[in-house]
């Protein structure tokens, strides 16, 4: 008993550094981990538009942008907007105030349907998985054919960032 009072001090170390590994294990296993994978099979872009046309007031283009999102996570995590940058162009924002539409036509020969659009807020379960298309309704009018982007992710924990680059979408695919 006397070994167990005279250490005490080394005792209650032992145990503090314990539980530090374990809080700090469980915060590492806990933290979103959002995988984002290639879309190099699907047509992100962007198409001029009016009013009338998607029913959107004051939008001047409409951006569709794919994505492929994965929750490494053991924990679910929301996605409550994605915001669209590029350069020189204001920013334009996704999320749970875009009503996606049933059916948005890119030309007379294709189209998007709603249901392959991610409807915002989403959560992805742990281990689990989404892909879509985001819509951007109130995108900027891009001048050229090709635009560098960048799309943050905003979850409630964390902020994740995609870069890639959209293109115009042809008038006949």
């Amino acid at each position: 008993m006397n070994i167990i009072i005279n250490n005490i001090a080394f005792i209650s170390l032992i145990i503090s550094l314990i539980n530090i590994t374990m809080s700090l294990y469980n915060w590492y296993n806990s933290r979103p981990r959002l995988i984002f994978y290639p879309t190099n099979n699907m047509k992100s872009g962007y198409k001029e538009t009016t009013p009338s046309e998607f029913y959107y007031k004051n939008s001047h283009c409409i951006v569709f942008y794919y994505v492929k999102i994965a929750n490494n996570s053991s924990h679910p995590c929301t996605i409550s907007e994605f915001v669209l940058y590029s350069d020189n162009y204001d920013s334009s924002v996704s999320s749970s105030r875009v009503e996606i539409r049933e059916r948005y036509t890119l030309n007379s020969n294709s189209g998007i349907f709603g249901k392959h659009c991610i409807q915002l807020p989403v959560t992805i379960p742990p281990f689990g998985y989404i892909e879509g298309f985001v819509v951007f309704p109130y995108g900027p009018l891009y001048s050229q054919d090709t635009v560098n982007i960048d799309v943050e992710v905003r979850t409630s924990r964390k902020t994740f960032h995609m870069y890639d680059t959209l293109t115009r979408y042809p008038t006949e695919f």
